[in-house]
């Protein structure tokens, strides 16, 4: 009993001693444009990120190799409109990290 009452105060000072809007957070997303790249938040339909709020990992990029005789075989697709996307929310929403494709 007192190690889980020593639990939950360690917990609510946690939580008091990180305001949410500083946490990183998984977020959804989708593709609203290329160019310039939009992204719209799934659970705030007002927010638009632009590039600048933007930042894109490998698997967001087209990505292409040359194999045998100079054939080129697309690994992955570029982002496109409509893609739904998996972000994190870091540096308290300033920036987002676009991780992947939704189904990819």
């Amino acid at each position: 009993m007192a190690g889980e009452k020593l639990a939950s105060l360690m917990l609510k000072a946690g939580k008091a001693a990180i305001p949410s809007s500083e946490k990183t957070d998984l977020v959804y997303g989708r593709v609203i444009s290329t160019n310039p790249l939009k992204i719209q938040l799934a659970n705030e339909s007002r927010l638009i990120l632009t590039q600048s709020f933007l930042i894109l990992t490998k698997l967001c990029r087209e990505m292409k190799i040359t194999i045998a005789e100079g054939q080129q075989v697309t690994l992955w697709t570029g982002l496109q409109a409509g893609d739904s996307v998996l972000m994190l929310r870091v540096l308290k929403g300033s920036k987002f990290i676009v991780l992947q494709k939704e189904g990819d």
